[in-house]
């Protein structure tokens, strides 16, 4: 992505956002990468951030092997939160309230030593929260199995939200939450 913003680093422009251990030993972020970047900027717990005029907070840090946080995006008309790679814990449905809900579902069970959160997880969340839909996405091979379509259909059934399983290529309108 930032050879990509900064064609191959001939042009120096845009930032970052990432978590510190991005930048750590065994760093996500190559260092030769760095300096294609205008800055680079450090995701904190319970933190917000602009770029132009947008504008987002990290709530709360995630249970995960490595430094993760979702991010809750404010506009003048929605909010819309991403709940990316965690283990499930009660305090991640006191975050991510808002219209639209974005969540990493990798598995269909809930259970085991993955830091990843499961589809009745994704289930009680979307209902704790009652956003006017959700997107499924992030998808391992238990929910490939289980068909992503299905499973969303079965947790809109479930939670009376609609939910939908992402694809590639997707487009959501926003117009469609008002």
């Amino acid at each position: 992505m930032i050879e990509a913003m900064t064609e191959g680093g001939l042009r120096r422009r845009g930032t970052v956002f990432a978590p510190s251990d991005a930048l750590e030993e065994d760093p996500v972020i190559l260092h030769y990468l760095r300096s294609y970047v205008e800055r680079i900027e450090l995701l904190e717990e319970g933190k917000s951030y602009n770029i132009g005029d947008v504008s987002f907070c990290t709530p709360v840090r995630h249970r995960h092997p490595v430094e993760t946080y979702g991010v809750v995006f404010e506009t003048p008309r929605h909010a819309i939160s991403c709940l990316v790679d965690t283990r499930f814990f009660d305090d991640l449905c006191l975050h991510y309230k808002g219209d639209l809900l974005i969540i990493n579902v990798v598995r269909i069970e809930s259970g085991g030593p993955f830091d990843h959160l499961s589809a009745s997880e994704a289930g009680t969340i979307i209902s704790r929260l009652r956003p006017k839909a959700a997107i499924l996405t992030h998808f391992g091979m238990t929910m490939w199995r289980a068909k992503p379509w299905e499973v969303a259909s079965r947790l809109s059934h479930e939670t009376g939200i609609r939910v939908i399983a992402a694809r590639d290529g997707m487009t959501f309108d926003l117009a469609e939450l008002d």
